[in-house]
């Protein structure tokens, strides 16, 4: 009987539809209580925008298809630097976003500020702050 168990389950594991959840109810998922948000329209110049200090976690939903690319820093000078190719060397402290994706990141200073560029065209960055919930 335990024989027969196993492959049906397994069976049952392949066939279940995937759950694909839009990028608002992942928010939900990341266990956020949010203090604060904000946009970032993003460009091939870099733009960057200040933090508020109120919660140490920050969501960052790129909202387009276009790739970003951003980085954190603690003064108005931040700035992020675009990769051009998918072969060009990693660029110390510039992190890249995927369109129609989040990362959430940990800022561990008051009141950071967040830079954004693509390499080319336009996108938007939503960003949602707060604090993590277990």
């Amino acid at each position: 009987m335990k024989k027969l168990l196993a492959p049906v389950f397994v069976a049952a594991l392949l066939l279940a539809p995937l759950k694909v959840l839009p990028a608002h109810a992942q928010a939900g998922l990341a266990g956020i209580s949010p203090c604060a948000g904000g946009t970032l329209a993003v460009t091939g110049t870099s733009a960057n925008v200040q933090l508020a200090g109120c919660g140490p976690v920050v969501i960052v939903y790129n909202i387009t298809s276009q790739e970003a690319f951003y980085a954190v820093g603690a003064t108005s000078a931040a700035a992020a630097t675009a990769q051009s190719s998918s072969t060009a060397a990693p660029i110390a402290g510039t992190f890249s976003i995927p369109g129609n994706t989040f990362v959430v990141l940990n800022i561990n200073t008051q009141s950071p500020y967040l830079a954004a560029i693509t390499a080319t065209s336009t996108t938007t960055l939503r960003i949602v702050q707060g604090y993590a919930n277990p």
